[in-house]
């Protein structure tokens, strides 16, 4: 491995029984364990390969032979992860003169958060239908006199992204969760005053809160994190936002965004005695083929405040077998299963601070049937200080 790979060094931090290591060239984080965060921290110290081999055979006792192949084989992993082509996602690039050029609208849409007013450009249809359900409930009449304009188009089979005119971003058709993403986040910027470089992460999750903490849902996509943040809501807590939970790096606090709730066909029947609207609404094609309802959040007027800090986090999952079942799970496993539905800032003064907020959050797994159980939980966890 040559030097210049270790140009830009790791992230490390112990989690639990493990290390965390962030690679920055491929912004990529894995968990590591002895030996192989030996490995690591030697060639970072700029070790040679005989000088780590000789510490790892007195340490392991193991033979010079099997040192030397486990060597090569998470060295090879290195390589992988030091390698800037295996980003987990690139921008596709974009003609320089795009700036300049004229497109073709297929709706204007004007919205209202938080005393901000905004316009939003649609393309086409697909990504009107991708976005404007979420903010519907928002919609006001058309006004010249906006706090921001966004733009949102397809150009020559790449999503462009752009604030007044310019380019912010480019997206393939087959990354349009990114461009979700990328658009809620600058959104929820504007409206808060929070620069890029300020947001820790996004999650791809759902938050209620009871007006002082709040609490994350996070699973598998039908995991039911919509379903459970929807009954919650129902029982007075406050719907922070579904489907988009950003973070910030100032005070640490996840922030709401108020767009419709998304919900999938199997959840009707357990939310409609609390939403009877549901049972006469139409249900959309997404962009990303998913059949789902939309349901509007409710306004709480006796929640003040617009953002607030994590104080649990749940991994959440429904099962028709299990009525509640309440389990504590390693930090390893809970770092692994919040990172899969995870933006983090990919810089390394932003990962050490993820990092370090994530040593200090508390998480459990909760398994359920009857969601009364699961509010009597949350309840008691939120009203012990």
């Amino acid at each position: 491995m040559g030097n210049k790979k270790w140009a830009k060094p790791c992230v490390i931090k112990k989690i639990g029984k493990s290390f965390a290591i962030w690679f920055p060239p491929s912004q990529s984080f894995v968990l590591l364990k002895s030996p192989a965060i030996e490995i690591l921290r030697g060639f970072e110290q700029g070790k040679s390969e005989i000088k780590i081999i000789s510490e790892l055979i007195q340490k392991t006792g193991s033979n010079e032979i099997e040192i030397q192949n486990f060597l090569k084989e998470v060295l090879s992993g290195f390589d992988a992860l030091m390698d800037s082509e295996n980003l987990p996602y690139t921008s596709p690039e974009i003609e320089e003169e795009i700036n300049h050029f004229t497109f073709s609208n297929y709706a204007v849409k004007f919205y209202r958060i938080n005393g901000k007013s905004f316009r939003i450009i649609f393309g086409d249809e697909i990504l009107l239908q991708h976005f404007d359900q979420l903010f519907s409930h928002l919609q006001i009449e058309s006004c010249e006199d906006t706090d921001f304009n966004l733009e949102i188009f397809l150009h020559k089979n790449v999503y462009l992204f752009c604030q007044f005119g310019s380019v912010i971003e480019a997206f393939r058709p087959e990354q349009i969760h990114y461009l979700k993403g990328a658009v809620l986040k600058k959104i929820a910027g504007l409206i808060y005053a929070i620069n890029e470089e300020n947001w820790m992460a996004s999650f791809h999750a759902s938050a209620i809160c009871d007006g002082k903490n709040a609490i994350l849902f996070s699973a598998k996509p039908g995991g039911g994190k919509s379903t459970i943040a929807a009954l919650l809501q129902a029982r007075g807590y406050f719907l922070l936002s579904d489907d988009f939970i950003a973070l910030d790096n100032q005070l640490e606090h996840v922030w709401n965004m108020p767009m419709a709730l998304t919900i999938k066909k199997g959840s009707l029947k357990i939310l409609s005695s609390y939403y009877p609207k549901l049972n006469y609404s139409v249900s959309q094609i997404t962009a990303t083929g998913k059949n789902v309802h939309y349901l509007i959040p409710k306004k709480q007027e006796s929640v003040t405040g617009f953002s607030f800090p994590l104080k649990l986090i749940v991994f959440i999952r429904y099962s028709k077998e299990i009525q509640f079942l309440v389990e504590k799970i390693s930090p390893e496993e809970a770092l692994i299963g919040l990172l899969e539905e995870t933006w983090v800032n990919p810089t390394s003064k932003n990962i050490k601070q993820f990092l370090n907020w994530f040593s200090r959050q508390q998480y459990v797994r909760i398994t359920y049937s009857d969601s009364n159980l699961v509010f009597d939980e949350l309840d008691k966890i939120l009203k012990h200080d």
